[in-house]
Formats: structure tokens, sequence, C-alpha cells
């Protein structure tokens, strides 16, 4: 009998921590975006079919193999407890609102990071051949 309370407490774990990997995914979603996804949305339209289908079971290999890494480096950080509040906090009005315009704002400092990339790249090359 005490094997069966054995299995059943382990299959509890494991159906809790597969939980919170889920909530883990769903804050990592969220704070980037979906970029992924999004970055991903204009390959996928160009396949049509049975093609597409095996791309993106062959995408979302890799991306799970991605997120449970992801997960990990997360929960370093992160208790579950604080997993639940962040989750929380992008539930009330202004977490939505992070999660609206969050993208808009990330795409536009990228731009900007591009260019100052290209303008920091001389000044950076200037001193670096100096000897």
């Amino acid at each position: 009998m005490l094997g069966f309370f054995g299995l059943t407490a382990k299959a509890q774990t494991e159906k809790t921590t597969s939980d919170l990997n889920k909530e883990v995914i769903e804050l990592i979603k969220i704070q980037s975006g979906d970029v992924v996804t999004s970055l991903l949305k204009p390959a996928l339209e160009r396949v049509s079919g049975e093609k597409r289908k095996q791309m993106k079971r062959d995408i979302d290999a890799v991306l799970d193999n991605y997120y449970s890494k992801t997960v990990e480096i997360y929960l370093n950080y992160y208790s579950k407890e604080e997993i639940h509040q962040i989750l929380d906090f992008y539930q009330s009005e202004l977490g939505q609102k992070i999660k609206d315009v969050q993208p808009k704002i990330t795409q536009k400092t990228m731009k900007m990071s591009q260019g100052l990339m290209r303008e920091l790249d001389p000044v950076i090359r200037k001193y670096l051949e100096r000897k």
C-alpha cells in the first residue's frame, strides 16, 4: 500500500512541476511578446499543405527544447509564488497594457540599437586599431 501512495505523490509532484513549467512558458511568451512565434509566422506562411504541418512539428520540437531550457533559467531566479504573482500582474490593467505595447517598444528600440551600433562601430574601430 505504501508503494501506491508513493506513486501517487510522485505523479502529483510531476503534475505540479508540469503545471509550473507551463506557467513559466506563458510568462516567457508574455515577456518576450512571443517574438519567436511572430518571427516564424512568415516562414510558415510560405509553406503549404503537409510540408507546413511537418515544418510546424519540427519547429515545435526545437521550441520545446528552447522553452524547457529557458524555464530552468527562470526558476533559478523566481520562486513558484513569484511566478504566480508576475502572471497575476500581467492579468491587471497595467499588465495588459505592457503586454500590448512592449512588442512595439521592442521593435522600435531594436531598430535604434542597430543604428547605434552603426554609429559606435567607427568609434570603437578607431581605438582598437591604434597601437
